[in-house]
């Protein structure tokens, strides 16, 4: 299929922790994937999904934009988050 298509099957994904079996809370998930690399729009994309962990899983949200640095695109700076969770329900807006 060609690269440009419309979104299909193209990734067989497996979590290591086993919640994907069935019966278990995982079994039915879907997932996305972002190739890093070669995708422009999937550094946006994983800019816009750190900011929008912040609130609930700081330490993902970290973790993620080491990996942005990592990367060489340079991590978002700790104003940043901040900035985004003033005034979310959420947070303390700290």
């Amino acid at each position: 299929m060609p690269e440009n298509a419309p979104i299909y099957e193209k990734y067989v994904i497996r979590r290591t922790d086993g919640q994907h079996r069935p019966g278990k809370k995982h079994a039915e998930c879907r997932y996305f994937v972002l190739d890093l690399d070669h995708d422009p729009a999937a550094i946006p994309a994983l800019r816009r999904y750190i900011l929008e962990c912040v609130g609930d899983r700081p330490d993902l949200a970290l973790s993620l934009n080491d990996l942005l640095a990592d990367l060489g695109h340079g991590g978002m700076h700790t104003d940043d988050f901040l900035a985004h969770t003033k005034g979310r329900p959420d947070t303390d807006g700290r």
